[in-house]
């Protein structure tokens, strides 16, 4: 059985392994790329007025993230947050168009989200940075950007 000094020492390094903000998940490579909440400029480059189609799912507590690849100046804003009913983390592709007035996006795969109420805190909470962390994996840049080993 593990005694306290173990115990304290495995908490202490899975405690490593969860970003708290979003500028923590990139770990290595940073030259290469970066990861914040985006900027309000951001987000009103892709104002526009979205034709009402099947919503895929409904958003909650969402946030804007932009994934800024350096050598490129290349700037992919994502859609973060918590599908509605059931809680569960949700990240989208690159958002392609966002009409607030009518609660919808529109991503690059096509599809369409409604979206409710915006994310209350300064930064996502650790399980959406989790699933950042995932997705990151998923899309094959996580190794190469010192991404905490999260999946699922």
């Amino acid at each position: 059985m593990a005694d306290e000094t173990e115990m304290s020492s495995i908490g202490a390094q899975l405690d490593a392994l969860i970003p708290k903000i979003l500028d923590d998940i990139i770990r290595e490579n940073r030259d290469k790329a970066e990861l914040r909440l985006a900027t309000e400029e951001e987000v009103c480059a892709l104002f526009t007025t979205l034709k009402p189609g099947p919503v895929k799912q409904r958003i909650d507590d969402w946030y804007f993230i932009n994934l800024h690849i350096k050598p490129l100046s290349q700037s992919q804003l994502i859609l973060l947050g918590y599908l509605k009913g059931e809680g569960l983390p949700w990240i989208t592709s690159v958002v392609t168009g966002i009409d607030l007035k009518n609660h919808l996006v529109t991503t690059r795969s096509g599809s369409i989200y409604a979206i409710g109420n915006r994310g209350k805190e300064e930064e996502p909470d650790s399980q959406l940075l989790a699933t950042v962390c995932a997705v990151m994996h998923k899309w094959g840049m996580g190794t190469f950007l010192g991404v905490p080993p999260w999946f699922f």
